[in-house]
């Protein structure tokens, strides 16, 4: 039986909040908002983990997990991507800076060696986290903001999804691209994903359609 119980609040913010996700284990949220903070919760007591997370200068447009649930990765209007400790709170090095405008999202490859951002300047950029500088050059194709980039579930390929009414996949270790999805009916896409064989996508677009796509090549 499903719980109606769906009316739980969790109230600190001062602004619009743009994005939530659970942690790996689902025993805690992290959220972000257009307050420039982001906020750790405990699922369970519904209280607020430690203070509030500061260091960008702008909106914060995503926060997610690493797949091991020790770091946040967070992508900010203000250009740069922020990597966290969950258990400490702080700041792991210093802001990841490369695109030439705001970061839309930032996840993390299933090893949490990297991390691949979408950006408002059209392009994507992987990062070694452990060096905290990007992994070869920007990979370049859309023609108007990206709004999400994830890998695949083997950290073979990275999917993106754009404003030019496409979704990209591309070789995640050359950064070439493989596949465009798109066609003639479809609007600005605002998310794309692989599911957990790698076989599909699913999409999200502003024509108000979720599109199931399939992606033979894997």
């Amino acid at each position: 039986k499903i719980s109606q119980k769906t009316n739980v609040k969790f109230n600190e913010y001062t602004s619009l909040v743009k994005f939530a996700v659970f942690s790996p284990d689902g025993k805690s949220i992290v959220s972000a908002s257009y307050d420039k903070t982001i906020r750790i919760w405990d699922v369970k007591t519904r209280m607020l983990i430690g203070s509030p997370l500061k260091g960008h200068t702008d909106w914060i447009n995503s926060v997610f997990f690493s797949p091991n649930g020790q770091y946040i990765v967070s992508a900010s209007c203000d250009k740069t991507m922020m990597v966290w400790d969950v258990k400490t709170g702080q700041s792991v090095g210093k802001p990841l800076k490369g695109h030439v405008k705001g970061v839309n999202f930032a996840s993390f490859s299933p090893d949490g060696k990297y991390i691949v951002s979408a950006s408002d300047d059209k392009t994507l950029l992987v990062w070694d986290i452990n060096a905290s500088i990007p992994v070869g050059l920007p990979l370049k194709g859309h023609t108007d903001r990206v709004n999400s980039a994830f890998f695949s579930h083997d950290g073979k390929y990275i999917v993106s999804a754009s404003d030019d009414k496409t979704i990209r996949i591309w070789t995640a270790s050359t950064g070439q691209i493989v596949t465009i999805f798109s066609g003639k009916d479809i609007d600005k896409v605002k998310s794309a994903i692989f599911s957990p064989n790698g076989k599909c996508i699913v999409s999200v677009s502003d024509d108000k359609i979720v599109r199931l796509w399939h992606f033979p090549s894997l």
